[in-house]
C-alpha cells in the first residue's frame, strides 16, 4: 500500500502499520509540514526497495526470478513552477533496465480537460508536459471503474473543483503479464483524495465456439473462389423457401473447413506467433539484445489485449442490484432487459391519437411505391452497402456478395424479387444478433449499453430496396419541422432553432401571455415504437395495403439473440421497436 503526502511523523506511520496489519514499511520523511511518502507491504510479498526520493519509492517484486516486476509509488510536484523536476525524476527512472513496470500514485496533473470539473481551465502546456513524459516512458493508463475524479476541493462560496490526479500507469510488458487487472476508485468522505484499489490479474480469454465470419484476407488466395463456386452450385436450386439460405450456410461451412486445411487457421497461427514472441522477449531481457524482434510488436499485441479487456463483460447488476459474473447469468440479465424493452402490453392505438395525421400519399405516389420490382434495384441496394459492414448471424458481410456477384447474382436476385412479390420474408432470414456497445467507462447496469442490431445481408438488401423507393418521397411527406433523416436537412439545424427560441424568451418583456420552452428527451425512442401504431399511421397517411404489408413484414418477422462476450444468448420475439 502506497501513501503520498502523509504530513505526519514516523510514530504515526508505525501506528497505521499496526492498525492495518502490514509487516513492513519504507518511509520518505516529510519536509517541514508537507510531503512524505510511505510504502507498506506484507511479509508474504517478496519486495525490495531499490531507490527513493521526495517524489517516489521505487521497488522490485520477486527480484531475479521469471516473475520479476517493478513497482513505483509516485508523487507529483504540487508546485506547478517546479513540476518539471518531478517529470525529470520519472524520466531518470525510465532510463534503468527495462522490466514490467507499474507506476502509480498522485501525479498532481491531468492529461486532458475532461479530467477536470470546475475552476479555471488547465493550461495546455502543463498537460502536454505530463503527456510527453508518459509517452517517453512507454506508459499506458489502466483506466478505472468508479467515480470519474479522484480529488476534490470545496470552497465556502459554493465553488467546487474535481480532478483526476491519481492513476495507475504501466508499460507494455507489465500489461502483458497482468492484462486482466482492474483499477477501482473507492469512496472516502474524510480525505480530499479517494483511495485507489488495484486488483492484479492476468488476461485469460474464455474458450468458446467462434461464430463463423467471412474474412477479407481469404480473397488473397485464389482457391477461395473455387470453394465458393463449388459450394454455391451444389445441391440446391432456388425456388423453394429456404434454398438460398442453405446455399449461404453451405458456403460458410465449406469456407470454415477450407480455412483450417488450406488457408491456415489464422487464430492458431497467431497463438503460435505469440508464443514465439514471448520466448524472444525472454531472451532479449536476459541478453539485452532485442534486434531479433520488432519493438512495435509488443505495443500492438498489448493494444489488442487492452481492446479485448475493454470489450469483455465480466459482470453486471440485475434488476435487484445483485452483481452477476457467470456467463449464463450475464446473458440472462441482458436477455431479460431486451425483452422488457422490445415487448409491448397494449395492442391498440388510443382513440383520436391519429386524428391530427394528414393524408399525404396520393395515388401517383402509391403507384411509384408499389410498381413491379426490378433486378437492377437488387444490385443497386447491394452496391450501396459498405463492404465490411458487420455481418449478421450467417457471418457473410456485403463484401462476400459483392465480390462473388457473378456466382450468386441469379439466385440472390430471384429470391429477393420473389419475396418482394409475395410480401413475405423467410423467418430464419430475419434472425438478428444484438451486440452491446458500452456508453460509459464503468458499466454496472444493462441500460448503460447501446444495442446495435446485426442483420443478415439478404434481409438488408430486401429492406434497402424499400427504403430506396420511399426516400424519394420523403421531402413531400415529412414536415419541414423535422430536420433529420431526410436528404438536404441537418439535425444541427435544431441547435440554431433552439438558440433563437431561448434568445427570444430571454428578451421577452412581458404582456398578457407567457411563453415556455419544453424539451422532450425520448429514451431509446426507436426501441419503443409500437408496431400497431406504425401500421396505423401509415394507413392514415394513405399508403396502400400492399406497401404497408411489405414494410411490416420487415418489422414483425424478427427474432433476436444477444451477443455476450461473443456468444449468442437467448431468443427474443419482440412486439415493438423498429430497426
Amino acid at each position: 500500500m502506497f501513501l503520498a503526502e502523509t504530513l505526519t511523523d514516523d510514530a504515526r506511520l508505525e501506528f497505521v502499520q499496526r492498525s492495518i496489519g502490514f509487516d513492513h514499511r519504507w518511509v520518505v520523511p516529510r519536509v517541514g509540514r508537507g510531503g512524505g511518502l510511505v510504502l507498506y507491504w506484507k511479509a508474504s510479498i517478496n519486495l525490495k526497495v531499490e531507490d527513493l526520493d521526495r517524489y517516489y519509492i521505487d521497488a522490485v517484486i520477486d527480484k531475479n526470478t521469471e516473475n520479476e516486476w517493478r513497482l513505483t509509488g509516485f508523487y507529483g510536484e504540487p508546485d506547478t513552477t517546479r513540476r518539471h523536476e518531478a517529470w525529470a525524476k520519472l524520466r531518470a527512472l525510465n532510463s534503468r533496465p527495462e522490466k514490467p513496470w507499474l507506476c502509480y500514485g498522485d501525479f498532481n496533473e491531468i492529461i486532458r480537460q475532461e479530467e477536470k470539473l470546475g475552476g479555471a481551465r488547465r493550461p495546455y502546456n502543463q498537460m502536454q508536459q505530463f503527456r510527453e513524459v508518459i509517452d517517453e516512458c512507454g506508459f499506458m493508463d489502466l483506466g478505472f471503474e468508479g467515480s470519474k475524479f479522484t480529488w476534490s476541493k470545496h470552497f465556502e462560496n459554493g465553488v467546487s473543483i474535481w480532478e483526476r490526479l491519481d492513476r495507475c500507469l504501466v508499460n507494455n510488458s507489465w500489461f502483458m503479464k497482468f492484462g486482466g487487472s482492474r483499477v477501482y476508485h473507492l469512496s472516502c468522505n474524510s480525505l480530499d483524495h479517494v483511495p485507489i484499489l488495484l486488483s492484479l490479474s492476468g488476461l485469460h480469454p474464455p474458450t468458446r465456439k467462434k461464430n463463423f465470419r467471412f474474412e477479407q484476407m481469404w480473397l488473397s488466395n485464389s482457391s477461395c473462389e473455387e470453394v465458393v463456386v463449388s459450394a454455391w452450385g451444389s445441391g440446391y436450386e432456388v425456388g423453394c423457401e429456404g434454398d438460398i439460405q442453405r446455399k449461404v450456410e453451405k458456403c460458410g461451412k465449406e469456407l470454415g473447413q477450407w480455412e483450417k486445411t488450406v488457408f491456415g487457421n489464422v487464430r492458431l497461427e497467431l497463438n503460435r506467433l505469440k508464443k514465439d514472441l514471448a520466448r524472444e522477449e525472454n531472451v532479449a531481457m536476459v541478453s539485452g539484445n532485442n534486434f531479433k524482434g520488432d519493438k512495435n510488436t509488443k505495443y500492438f499485441h498489448s493494444y489488442a489485449s487492452k481492446r479485448y479487456r475493454k470489450n469483455s463483460m465480466e459482470g453486471i447488476k440485475d434488476e435487484g442490484g445483485v452483481w452477476r459474473t457467470r456467463q449464463e447469468d450475464i446473458g440472462e440479465v441482458m436477455v431479460n432487459y431486451s425483452k422488457s424493452l422490445f415487448t409491448s402490453t397494449d395492442g391498440r392505438v388510443s382513440t383520436g391519437i391519429l386524428d391530427c395525421v394528414l393524408t399525404v400519399i396520393d395515388e401517383e405516389m402509391n403507384e411509384s411505391l408499389c410498381r413491379e420490382f426490378e433486378a437492377s434495384e437488387v444490385a443497386t441496394a447491394l452496391q450501396q452497402m459498405a463492404v465490411l459492414k458487420a455481418p449478421g448471424p450467417d457471418g457473410m458481410p456485403p463484401l462476400f456478395y459483392q465480390h462473388f456477384w457473378s456466382t450468386v447474382n441469379h439466385d440472390v436476385t430471384s429470391a429477393i424479387l420473389s419475396w418482394l412479390k409475395s410480401g413475405t420474408i423467410p423467418t430464419p432470414l430475419n434472425r438478428t444478433f444484438i451486440t452491446l456497445i458500452p456508453t460509459i467507462n464503468s458499466l454496472e447496469y444493462a441500460h448503460q449499453f447501446r444495442l446495435i442490431n446485426l442483420c443478415n445481408v439478404l434481409y438488408k438488401i430486401y429492406s434497402k430496396i424499400l427504403a430506396n423507393r420511399l426516400k424519394k418521397l420523403l421531402p413531400s411527406i415529412i414536415t419541414e419541422h423535422q430536420s433529420a433523416f431526410t436528404k438536404g436537412r441537418l439535425i444541427s439545424d435544431n441547435i440554431l432553432v433552439a438558440f433563437e427560441t431561448l434568445h427570444s424568451l430571454q428578451n421577452y418583456k412581458g404582456g398578457n401571455y407567457g411563453y415556455m420552452a419544453l424539451k422532450l428527451d425520448m429514451n431509446k425512442a426507436y426501441d419503443r415504437v409500437k408496431w400497431y401504431y406504425l401500421e396505423g399511421i401509415m394507413r392514415k397517411m394513405g399508403f396502400r395495403e400492399r406497401w404497408i404489408n411489405l414494410v411490416m413484414g420487415c418489422v414483425k418477422i424478427v427474432s433476436y439473440s444477444v451477443l455476450v462476450n461473443g456468444e449468442p444468448c437467448g431468443m427474443i420475439f419482440p412486439t415493438r421497436e423498429i430497426r
